[in-house]
């Protein structure tokens, strides 16, 4: 274990009550908000006065979750994932248990997983007396906190198209596994008592077979609802009976962002997993077609389009990137999309013509939805407000105050009116590249990590200062957690602890 330090005061075990609203977690917090109360971490990164531990981590993108003075997280290491306790008060690893994985690793393709995920994405969920931990071809586990197996639930294997990018919850002694897989009839929304690991149900869900979404609570005079995205649509069931109460069509055919609850409210962003911008690069995409020009001169002609020819859904990512776009194959698949008048030739005005028309199919959305009530009536979800420009992509939204804060890759920063969904500001963060982990929010500031490690700090305020950057050593895939005055960053390397 590496330590350069640790505060005096850190060795006091913090006090509270049991209650997941005082503990993060879940991914992404309470409820899956990006917020705590009480949280106010350092805003400046500073290794030398601020960095109260840190210590080596497997390989593993699950992000941290917290209860009294312990932190759990999942990696994987020869053929194994493991679940683990650390110490939040020094990172000493309490106890570490494995199951054994024999799934697919890396590569994309339906039965594959894709090169930047792994078995350990899949981030815990722990409650006063459990944590649970899941994973696609190891099943879903309950330990009590000093790392006895309690109960153990294997799931038949399906596949999934690169992986499973959701996480469990758990809620008043039900836990929520949601499974959407590239057969439909194998996509489920699962409940689990939290103490015995009997299903308490299973519902279907025929409609949606592509989503990474991690289930929100929402609370209702008539009982709970667990509220989730699904390929296209947006739907609320009863937490107690799996019974689907309502829906809304018309999102975005691959979720991966969570619903966020405020009050009766929910706010969504759903947009296709490497999907088309509303803000297309047409240009940027028509370059790399051109580099399949033999005869220069300016139009795509059938003879052209040879082995390895990619459709580019995100022009400005490098064509190394998995998410620049993926190959047309067989070859013909690309004059059969582009080719409107069948002439043999693919000018670029048909080029544009066709990524309109799929764009528009696309249904992203980010909007913030009322969930009407009316005695006697089912209810019925009405959209307050709807955008469909800059949206994240794997990052979830961060309601915030008055606003909503998004990061999108290429490193800007996005903030809406709640209310009204007016764009406020769009700007650059001093942070580039592609962005996985959620942005998180304490004490007025936003909290941005960037894939190559960089944390940013802006402040939640009309002026939207920088107040730090902090490269971090490793990549960034998991969201940050915070827990009173401390701040958790999990790189591809190390598990750093912040403390004010």
């Amino acid at each position: 274990m590496n330590k350069p330090f640790i505060h005096l005061s850190a060795l006091v075990l913090l006090a509270g009550t049991l209650n997941a609203d005082n503990y993060w977690s879940r991914f992404r917090g309470p409820n899956g908000r990006g917020v705590i109360s009480g949280g106010n971490p350092p805003v400046k990164l500073d290794v030398d006065t601020h960095l109260s531990w840190k210590v080596p981590i497997q390989l593993g993108h699950s992000s941290p979750v917290i209860w009294g003075d312990r932190l759990f997280l999942t990696s994987f290491k020869d053929n194994t994932v493991f679940t683990h306790s650390f110490s939040r008060i020094d990172g000493t690893i309490e106890w570490s248990r494995g199951r054994s994985y024999n799934g697919p690793r890396r590569g994309p393709g339906f039965a594959d997983l894709h090169e930047d995920t792994n078995p350990a994405a899949a981030t815990p969920c722990v409650d006063a007396d459990r944590v649970y931990a899941y994973g696609p071809r190891i099943g879903l586990t309950s330990y009590d906190h000093q790392g006895n197996e309690i109960w153990h639930h294997a799931f038949p294997n399906t596949p999934f198209l690169y992986g499973t990018g959701g996480s469990p919850m758990v809620h008043r002694g039900i836990v929520f596994l949601l499974r959407d897989s590239l057969k439909k009839e194998n996509s489920m929304l699962y409940a689990f008592d939290a103490k015995t690991g009997e299903r308490k149900w299973k519902t279907a869900r025929p409609f949606s077979n592509i989503s990474y979404c991690t289930p929100s609570i929402l609370q209702t005079p008539l009982g709970d609802e667990v509220v989730t995205l699904g390929a296209g649509r947006l739907s609320g069931y009863a937490a107690e009976t799996g019974k689907e109460l309502w829906s809304l069509d018309g999102m975005g055919k691959s979720s991966i962002n969570l619903p966020i609850v405020q009050g009766d409210e929910l706010f969504i962003n759903a947009k296709i997993m490497l999907g088309f911008e509303v803000d297309y690069n047409y240009k940027k995409a028509w370059e790399y077609i051109l580099s399949f020009d033999q005869n220069n001169n300016n139009v795509i002609e059938e003879t052209e389009i040879t082995k390895g020819i990619r459709m580019p859904q995100r022009p400005d990512l490098p064509l190394s990137s998995p998410g620049f776009g993926y190959v047309m194959n067989p070859p013909s698949r690309f004059k059969s999309n582009f080719d409107l008048n069948n002439d043999g030739r693919i000018p670029y005005e048909e080029f544009v013509s066709k990524i309109d028309s799929m764009t528009r199919e696309m249904q992203a959305t980010q909007a913030r939805v009322q969930i009407v009530r009316e005695e006697g009536k089912s209810p019925m979800p009405k959209l307050v407000w709807s955008e469909r420009r800059f949206l994240p992509e794997i990052p979830s939204i961060l309601p915030y105050g008055d606003r909503v804060y998004a990061v999108l890759n290429g490193g800007f920063f996005v903030s809406r009116n709640a209310t009204t969904g007016e764009l406020v500001e769009k700007d650059r963060l001093n942070a580039s590249g592609m962005y996985a982990a959620s942005p998180v929010a304490a004490n007025h500031h936003i909290y941005f990590a960037s894939r190559r490690g960089v944390v940013t700090v802006m402040k939640a305020d009309d002026t939207f200062d920088i107040i730090s950057s902090t490269q971090l050593d490793g990549e960034i895939y998991a969201t940050p957690a915070i827990q009173d005055d401390l701040i958790y960053f999990r790189t591809t390397k190390w598990l750093y602890a912040f403390r004010q």
